[in-house]
Order: structure tokens, then sequence, then C-alpha cells
């Protein structure tokens, strides 16, 4: 038969056929079935009938997720012409996904829902602003419905973390300063949504640690929370020029500080929490150092007023780490290396940095210098060369057995140890 010139709902049994055979274990089956979607992704109502059969709850998972990737895959190629020649998605098509995409934020299945997430981002990436200057604030309006589940809701901040972080690539200067102007809202939202959630959390690990148990399941409450935290980094980073002049931004880094705090102490406590509960411990202890550590290496100037605050937790925890990391601490082996690299580059932009323009700046990098020095004491810092010496740069047993066997294998492990994600090299980029 021949080639259908427009496809509709009608067509859904010859292409989930066609999706189930991507898979087969035939040969000629699965090349012809390939075959025959790079002939159907270029029928106008292919990206359509795709969000149809996704959107059918009584087809297999997983041949709804081979329909997302053909979705993402059709979005990539054809959603925005390359030239005059190059087959598109037509403007009306695209209309109808951008408004009923949100249909499938009531996934079940999390594999599923990531995708689709990654897929609405994808398509915001390509549309914002000019064709979809409202898709953070069409977001956060679902989020706050009254009419949508718990399930929704957690799925429209899945999509908004990876929306944010694909929105924050963008280089054109349009895109960019439209991102910057989203940002206090956006911001605004998330750390409401973060502090409540927070909050919760915390309430919970206090009881826990006094031997009352839960009283409610936290699961989607520290997935919301967690999903917000790592919706913040892109906001920081790339939607606040000038953090030290945001008051909301200011406000979250100074609430980010004593929360982390509480969860490092939860942290040495790991082994009395749920693992539910410790695992998240975990995650919210690395995803916030990662904020941290990336913000002030990414504008050192504007970081000036949270400078210190954070240095000062993150050189007492560098002392109390030292008689505490063992093989089995994991979280506490990362947040040593973010404490680290955090006073590693404190101490190469503050302590030695040299005004490179105007007088301004000079007194501003004089100032930095004067504040970082009144806190880095001679005797502090021994303190620290000394700490890093005896007690992050020691050969652990397994290094002295690697060693005595095999010592060209140890140099390659030594040359090869990221100084981002291990303790030792970490150790000596600071020393």
């Amino acid at each position: 038969s021949g080639r259908p010139s427009q496809l509709s709902p009608e067509f859904a049994p010859q292409l989930l056929e066609l999706l189930g055979n991507t898979i087969s274990t035939e040969d000629i089956k699965r090349k012809g079935a390939l075959t025959s979607l790079e002939e159907w992704e270029q029928i106008p109502g292919y990206c359509s009938l795709l969000h149809y059969i996704i959107l059918n709850k009584q087809i297999d998972s997983g041949l709804r997720f081979i329909a997302i990737t053909c979705f993402k895959n059709a979005v990539h190629k054809y959603w925005i012409a390359r030239n005059q020649s190059t087959i598109s998605i037509s403007k009306e098509e695209k209309a109808s996904i951008r408004e009923k995409i949100y249909e499938l934020f009531d996934e079940e299945n999390n594999l599923n829902a990531v995708h689709i997430a990654l897929l609405y981002a994808k398509i915001a990436r390509l549309d914002f602003p000019k064709e979809w200057p409202q898709v953070l604030h069409n977001l956060i309006a679902i989020e706050q419905s009254a009419g949508s589940s718990d399930l929704r809701k957690l799925r429209v901040l899945l999509a908004l973390k990876f929306t944010v972080k694909a929105l924050s690539t963008k280089v054109l200067m349009v895109s960019r300063s439209q991102f910057q102007k989203l940002t206090p809202d956006v911001l605004q939202y998330v750390g409401v949504m973060w502090g409540a959630t927070n909050q919760q959390i915390l309430a919970s690990l206090q009881a826990i640690t006094k031997g009352e148990s839960p009283t409610q399941d936290l699961g989607a409450t520290m997935e919301a929370c967690k999903l917000c935290l790592q919706s913040m980094k892109p906001l920081l980073k790339y939607g606040v020029p000038k953090l030290n002049e945001s008051q909301i931004a200011s406000e979250l880094l100074m609430a980010l500080l004593p929360s982390l705090s509480e969860y490092i102490k939860y942290a040495r406590a790991a082994n009395s929490l749920p693992p539910p509960m410790a695992n998240y411990v975990k995650k919210y202890i690395i995803v916030t150092c990662k904020i941290v550590v990336e913000l002030h290496k990414h504008r050192p100037g504007p970081f000036e007023p949270f400078l210190v605050p954070y240095l000062e937790l993150m050189w007492g925890e560098i002392s109390q780490l030292s008689l505490e990391l063992t093989a089995e601490s994991v979280v506490l082996e990362r947040l040593a290396v973010y404490c680290l690299r955090y006073i590693k580059n404190v101490i190469t932009e503050h302590y030695f940095a040299t005004p490179r323009d105007t007088s301004s700046k000079q007194q501003e990098v004089i100032r930095e210098q004067n504040v970082i020095r009144e806190l880095m004491t001679p005797q502090r810092v021994t303190q620290l060369a000394e700490l890093l010496i005896s007690k992050f740069l020691c050969l652990s047993k397994e290094d002295l057995e690697l060693w005595s066997n095999d010592p060209e294998e140890f140099v390659s492990d030594m040359a090869a140890d990221d100084f981002t994600f291990h303790v030792r090299p970490a150790a000596q980029a600071l020393l």
C-alpha cells in the first residue's frame, strides 16, 4: 500500500506494529521497521499520532517508551527546518502539540515520565522565547492548579527541572535576556516550594532521631524538594547576573546554609535513618554543595556576601571529616571533596587575586582579600596543611597492596584520579 499523506489516530495500529518491530530479534523485520519509521516521521501528523499512543495507558509501557523516543528524535530532526528544502513539522501541528503535551504529565511509569519531561524541555529550548514565551509559567500554573493530582505535580516539577536546565544553555542574547526576566518569578516559586517541603523533611528527621516513628510517607515530599533544589542551580547560575543584588537569590543562598549544616548532622547518623531518608540526605548534601561550589566558581565577585559563611562551614567540616572518613562513608567523602574544592577556589579567586580592570574592581578585590586573609590566619593555614598531609594524603591499606603487587597500575590509577570526585587529588590540588 502507498504511503499515507496525513496521519491520524486510525493509523495507530500500524504505527504500533512498526514500533514493536524495532525491537524484534529478527534482523529483517527490525531493519524494515526502522526504514519504515524514517518514512513515517516525514508525514504530517506523525508527532500527534505518537502523542496519541503515549497518552493511551492501555498500551504496554515499553511500547510507549519507544514512542516517546521516536517523538524526541522527530522533534530533533524536523521541529525546525534547517533550510528551505528540508521537511519540517507544520506550525499548526506544533501549536497543537504545545497545547496538548501537558496531558502526558499523568504518566505513572518513572522512566517514561523522565523522557516525557526531556521531550518537553527539548521543545521548550527550540521554541523559547519567540513561539513559547510562557513555557515556564505554564508549568507553574499547572502545578498550582487545584485539579492537578500529586503525581502530576511531581511530573511538572520534573519537567521544570529539565526545562530550566535546557533554557539556561541558550546562547543568543535575546534568549538569555528573556530567561533572566523569567528567573525571579520561577525562583520565587521554587524557593517557596523548597522551603515548605524541606521544613517537613527536617521535622521528620528530627522526630526519627528522637526515636519517634514518621507520621507520613515522605517519598513524594522528598522528591519534590530534590527537584526544586536541582532547578535552583541553573536559575541562580544563569538567570541571576548579580547574586548580591537579587533579594530572592540572596535569601535562598542564606537559607541553604543552615539547612546544609542540618543535613550534614543527619548524614553522620545515617545508619539510624530509614534507607530512603538516608539516601535522600546524601543526595541533598551533594546537590547543595554542587550549587555553592559552582556558583562561586562561576561568578566569584557577586558571591562575596556568602563567601565567609560558607567558608566557615566548610573549613569546620574539613577538620571534622579528617577524623571520620572511611571507605564506606561515600557521602562524607563527597562532602570532603566539595569542601576542599571550595576552599581551593576561594584561595585562588580571592586570596591571590589581582584586579584586571577598573579602580572599583580593584577596591572590590582588595576588600575580598582582606576578608579572606583575616579568616585565614597563619595558625589556621598551618592547621589545614597538617590535616591535608596527615589525613587526606595518606595511602590506604588497599593503595599499599596495589603498589606492592602492580606499581604500574597504581601510578596509572593515581594519574587518572579526578580532583572533582576523589579526596586525595582534591587535597593535592588545594595543597
